[in-house]
């Protein structure tokens, strides 16, 4: 938590509205909150408490009205801080507004309010609980544990560490929530949940034993075992049933087709006798047909080879004929570039010479390249290391002069120190001086006053005036006597004159004759006579006697007060003698050790000469630091910038190296004439090249190809056309003998040659309509026999017989597939019996696993009983916070006192080790007032680190309202080192104080200013 803004407005000593921006204290470093005693530095920290919490120190139980200002009716606090967790940034703000009623008789309205920052405006918190105990919830941390590990109020600052052992056991198992280790509860807890998950189990095992058995299982497994031989008897029933079906259908067809062979054979017998006197016709056509198709075979034969010879001896002239164009076309192509082909290795070597040629060429200019590079790259080099000789030379003379600087500022800061000292001792030696004189004037004045008073005394008695008080008190104390003296004398004589009246007057009560009523005597003297005069002597000596008593008793009135304020006069005296004479020897002691030379000691301004100075070297040797920083990082990298270049010109050099033998290898191996071409004469040369033998042997082979294929087929195609001239001659000859012989031979059979060609083109017509008509006569015999062989089993089919036998087929599979639902219902009702007795078997199971899960719970119960373990824990705590602390309390008291824990007792007590004496352990009650102060502090450091670690608060502003008073001047020199130490490690730190020396070692500061009109106001300062 970074504290970013805090608003006051009639809060105690804040009448008016006051802001307190954190955020340039938080950024200088080392910050504090000084003004004097009274002024309102507190008020700052209980008004972060009041908004943060809605309760700080000076409130008693709930009563408000202590903390509105006296001249105020409403209170405002309004707290803005910065909250960082799991790596981002949010915001809030905690108000706190209270009015108070008419004539401050209690609170009319109160409000507290926690906002968060969505980046658009305030938002306030919905989580439906108080806004106190959602600040513990963010910050991780309630009220108390605050104020001991975060912000350390005032009067509070060594609660820690005089808390009593319960009493710390129990913060510090609040604070870093050891309640997580109550391993009782968890494990009461843990036997609760398995005792009543056993009895939930428990009930179900007990539901299902009551629906589930083994008897049960075995009666349904019985009566399963029943349908299941039932079943097989229906079976083969059915089976029965259905071979008498099948016999009965096979019947049933034969019957039917019985009747549709009938039909058929009286249709086939009316197709026989239609086709006799066509097969007449068709056997005479079959005798004459072998005899006349050879013939015509012959001569068909003759008349197709014939035909395709004629076709292939045309096509075969017009192949010779463009054959033999193409070959002479072709011929002086082909001689050309046969003479071409035989040549052209010589345009292989004048290629290879081009490409090698213009290899040299590249080389030459990568070589010139390279040597270019090589040349700018050791100037590179040079500059380089010139500039890291002169960076190197530079930041040593930075460091050199840092060190100087650093022992100049360290002598300064001494001399500075030395000066603010001689400054406090000689301003004090002036307020006691000027304290003495004023004391005296006071006495005189008092004297006066005193004189003046006792001019009511009378004029005998009346002192006279002096300068000496001791004198005065003299006379006053004759006077005293005199007037004692004169008023016991006045006190007798009354006393005489009141006995003379009371017995006068007792007289004038006798009677003759009879007894005294006083005494009872019989015989009384002769009754008093009262002096006319003593009446009057009476009344003025009361009147004398009162004005003595009150002159003797003012008297004694101004000798006590002159008394009590002699003595009062002399101890402040003697006080400020003694305090004089202390600081004088201080004085006397201090300038002795003045040991700096060039500085004076008596002269003031030169204590303004070395506060500049000391600025001036602070800021020179920040800017040393500075330039050293840049110079460092500068020669970081101009290291790396010079490595990589001392790699880049290796690199090269090899590469040149390289480059240089493969170009002395290709110039050597080059004709004359090729060694000083230009590159463009050489690119043109090897490109023309490359065509030429490009063309060459692409060209040549396809030529070559075609010109001989051209040559074989014309050779083919000559000998081809003369043997089919030959053949056709041959061919024409025979056909027309063949085609007389056939003419013949018709006529002979009486058939004209026209109507037998169908019949001679395809011979086995007559053999198909002959063979058609005797399938004809074979199916009407056929279908005879078979009538013949199905009459006498389609005689005995009886479809009544056959319909019944169906019904009862049906009835049966009806029987049976009922049986298979029964048979499948019964299986699914043994499947969910197992199911259940096997759930029931693992329910058991559990019962005894959870059984014996209770057993043991109940005997770890039985051991973390108590809060034993939490204490145990909250030790191991306390004993990593006494650690932590000596890391700071052992530096503050220069490894002479440590903190230890007593192993004595129930709960360990904080004790110290003396390590001077051996390690010898005594009460913390010994230590001096600033070792406690000491020993808190490094307490509350050590909290603040343990509870930041294990907070939500990655961050957070450590607070420390006052404690400094009763350390010395080096003690508290070390303490602000150690600070201004966990500052400078990331730690926030602020320190509120009187103490006006503070202001030097602080890097900023806020000074409170009381004001009598407008109450205490805040003034922002920087070192």
């Amino acid at each position: 938590m970074i504290p970013l803004e805090l608003h006051i407005e009639g809060f105690l000593s804040y009448r008016n509205r006051q802001s307190l921006n954190f955020r340039p204290l938080v950024d200088a470093g080392l910050f504090g909150i000084l003004g004097p005693t009274g002024s309102g530095k507190s008020a700052l920290l209980e008004a972060i408490l009041l908004a943060l919490y809605g309760t700080c120190p000076r409130q008693k139980g709930n009563e408000l009205l202590p903390l509105v200002n006296h001249h105020c009716s409403t209170l405002t606090v309004e707290f803005l801080f910065q909250l960082r967790r799991a790596g981002q940034t949010e915001l809030y703000r905690c108000r706190y507004r209270a009015r108070l009623k008419p004539g401050r008789k209690g609170v009319q309205q109160q409000e507290h309010l926690l906002e968060r920052w969505d980046g658009q405006g305030w938002q306030r918190d919905r989580e439906g609980r108080a806004t106190e105990h959602r600040v513990s919830e963010l910050l991780g941390l309630d009220y108390e544990n605050f104020c001991r590990s975060i912000l350390l109020p005032q009067g509070r600052f060594d609660e820690l560490l005089q808390l009593t052992p319960s009493q710390r056991a129990e913060a510090l198992e609040v604070l870093f929530h050891l309640h997580r280790y109550n391993l009782g509860e968890t494990v009461r807890r843990l036997r609760a949940e398995t005792d009543a998950r056993r009895e939930l189990l428990q009930r179900r095992f007990d539901v299902l034993a009551q629906t589930a058995s083994a008897e049960i299982y075995q009666q349904l497994e019985q009566e399963l075992e029943h349908l299941r031989i039932e079943s097989h008897r229906l079976e083969q029933l059915l089976s029965k049933l259905q071979a008498a079906d099948a016999e009965y259908t096979t019947r049933r067809h034969r019957w039917e087709e019985y009747r549709r062979l009938q039909q058929e054979l009286a249709h086939q017998r009316h197709r026989v006798l239609s086709s006799a006197e066509r097969k007449q016709r068709l056997e005479q056509l079959q005798r004459f047909l072998p005899l006349l198709h050879a013939s015509w075979s012959q001569l068909q034969q003759l008349r197709r080879d014939a035909a395709a010879v004629t076709e292939q001896y045309n096509r075969a002239r017009q192949d010779h004929a463009r054959l033999r164009t193409e070959l002479d076309a072709l011929l002086p192509r082909y001689e050309q570039l046969r003479q071409a082909y035989e040549q052209r290795h010589q345009l292989h070597e004048r290629l290879e010479h081009c490409r090698n040629a213009l290899r040299c060429l590249d080389l030459h200019a990568q070589l010139h390249a390279l040597d270019a590079r090589l040349a700018k790259g050791r100037i590179v080099l040079e500059e380089l290391q010139q500039r890291h000789r002169e960076y190197t030379q530079r930041l040593t003379a930075c460091r050199h002069r840092q060190r100087e600087l650093t022992q100049e500022l360290h002598t300064l800061s001494e001399l500075l120190h030395w000066y603010e000292r001689e400054h406090t001792l000689r301003r004090e030696r002036q307020q006691l001086e000027a304290d003495l004189q004023q004391l005296e004037q006071r006495l005189q004045h008092f004297l006066s006053a005193l004189h003046d008073r006792s001019r009511a005394l009378p004029q005998p008695y009346r002192p006279h005036r002096v300068q000496s008080a001791e004198r005065y008190l003299e006379e006053l104390q004759q006077a005293e006597s005199h007037l004692h003296t004169e008023l016991a004398r006045l006190q007798s004589e009354l006393e005489s004159l009141h006995r003379q009246r009371t017995a006068a007057e007792l007289a004038r009560e006798l009677v003759a004759g009879q007894p005294c009523p006083v005494c009872g005597s019989p015989h009384h003297p002769e009754p008093c006579r009262m002096d006319p005069t003593a009446e009057l002597r009476l009344r003025e000596l009361h009147s004398e006697h009162e004005r003595l008593r009150t002159a003797f008793e003012l008297t004694q009135h101004l000798r006590t007060e002159l008394y009590a304020e002699l003595r009062s006069v002399a101890d402040r005296r003697h006080e400020l003698t003694e305090r004089l004479r202390t600081v004088m020897d201080q004085l006397a002691e201090h300038r002795r050790h003045f040991r700096w030379r060039g500085w004076e000691a008596d002269a003031p301004e030169q204590k303004t000469l070395a506060e500049q100075r000391h600025a001036a070297l602070r800021a020179e040797l920040e800017q040393l630091q500075a330039h050293e920083q840049r110079f460092e990082t500068d020669l970081l990298h101009l290291d790396r910038e010079l490595e990589t270049a001392r790699q880049h010109f290796q690199q090269l050099d090899a590469q040149r190296s390289a480059l240089a033998g493969q170009y002395e290898l290709l110039r050597t191996s080059l004709p004359e004439e090729l060694r000083h071409a230009s590159a463009q004469a050489l690119r043109e040369l090897l490109e023309c090249t490359q065509q030429q033998l490009a063309q060459l042997e692409h060209e040549f082979p396809l030529l070559k190809q075609r010109y001989e294929q051209l040559r074989e087929q014309t050779e083919s195609a000559r000998l081809r056309c003369a043997y089919l001239a030959e053949r056709h001659g041959q061919l024409r000859a025979e056909q027309d003998r063949l085609a007389q012989e056939f003419a013949r031979q018709c006529d002979h059979a009486g058939f004209a040659p026209e109507d037998l060609e169908p019949f001679l083109q395809d011979h086995t017509r007559v053999l198909e309509e002959l063979q058609r008509l005797q399938e004809e006569e074979q199916r009407l015999a056929d279908l005879t026999d078979r009538l013949a062989a199905l009459e006498p089993e389609a005689t005995h089919y009886d479809p009544d017989q056959h319909e019944q036998l169906q019904h009862k087929l049906q009835h049966t599979r009806e029987q049976l597939q009922e049986l298979h639902v029964r048979q499948g219902q019964l299986q699914e009702r043994l499947t969910r019996l197992k199911d259940t007795l096997a759930e029931q078997r693992q329910l058991q199971q559990q019962l005894d696993d959870l059984h014996l899960r209770s057993q043991r719970l109940k005997v770890l119960e039985e051991l973390f009983r108590g809060n034993a373990f939490v204490a145990f824990v909250a030790q191991e705590y306390l004993r990593s916070l006494c650690h932590q602390a000596n890391l700071y309390f052992r530096q503050w008291t220069h490894g002479t006192l440590e903190l230890a824990l007593s192993t004595a007792g129930k709960h360990p007590e904080f004790q110290v080790r003396d390590l001077l004496a051996n390690g010898s352990l005594r009460p913390v009650r010994t230590l001096s007032g600033g070792q406690i102060f000491q020993a808190s502090l490094a307490l509350a450091l050590a909290l603040s680190d343990m509870v930041r670690s294990t907070s939500r608060l990655e961050r957070c502003l450590f607070f420390i309202d006052e404690g400094f008073g009763s350390l010395d001047r080096d003690t508290l020199f070390v303490v602000l080192d150690t600070l201004r130490q966990l500052q400078r490690q990331g730690r926030l730190v602020g320190i509120i104080s009187h103490r006006e020396e503070l202001q030097q070692e602080l890097d900023a500061y806020v000074r409170i200013r009381r004001d009598a009109e407008h109450g205490s106001r805040i003034a922002f300062g920087l070192q």
